[in-house]
């Protein structure tokens, strides 16, 4: 019933626990979540999924962009790009 809340704590732990007290955090790394499930999470059909955080925008709908700096800096371009990524790979028996 709660799977999605356990992935969800589970990259956050994986992070926490690579954390070294005083150090920044731009040198938090990007997590990838691969999770192969034997169950049904909800009403699905397919069988691969990916998720991905999005900063979209209330009211001109855009995406929330890095500045030239910060993607210099993170390698990214996307404020999303730093967030985990989640796939979720259901075995159809």
């Amino acid at each position: 019933m709660d799977y999605l809340h356990r992935m969800l704590y589970g990259t956050s732990k994986t992070i926490t626990e690579r954390m070294v007290q005083g150090a920044k955090y731009l040198e938090v790394k990007k997590i990838y979540s691969i999770n192969i499930v034997y169950f049904d999470l909800g009403q699905d059909d397919d069988y691969v999924y990916h998720g991905k955080t999005h900063f979209t925008g209330l009211y001109k709908k855009d995406e929330l962009r890095l500045s030239k700096s910060q993607c210099e800096t993170f390698g990214k371009e996307t404020a999303g790009d730093v967030y985990p990524e989640y796939y979720i790979l259901k075995v159809i028996i």
